[in-house]
């Protein structure tokens, strides 16, 4: 959409939109950077910030659900393992 077809009236849905995507897109960044650093506490990190987890779920049920995925990919993830 360019700024000629943009009203102010499209100017705040796309603001609104652009601020949504936004935080989804620093979710994303922070869930690969955890991925691929292998640093656990990056990884605790995403997963508290994730939208759908933290609409869900309270902080310890989080917790519990990245052990849990710690330990069920325990083989896979060699670098989660040493850090």
């Amino acid at each position: 959409m360019n700024a000629e077809v943009c009203t102010p009236r499209h100017r705040q849905h796309t603001t609104g939109l652009a601020a949504f995507l936004g935080y989804h897109a620093l979710v994303e960044e922070l869930t690969a950077d955890a991925a691929l650093s292998g640093d656990r506490a990056l990884v605790r990190q995403a997963m508290m910030v994730d939208p759908l987890l933290s609409a869900t779920l309270e902080p310890n049920a989080i917790d519990a659900l990245t052990e849990e995925m710690f330990e069920v990919n325990r083989r896979y993830s060699h670098s989660l393992n040493s850090r």
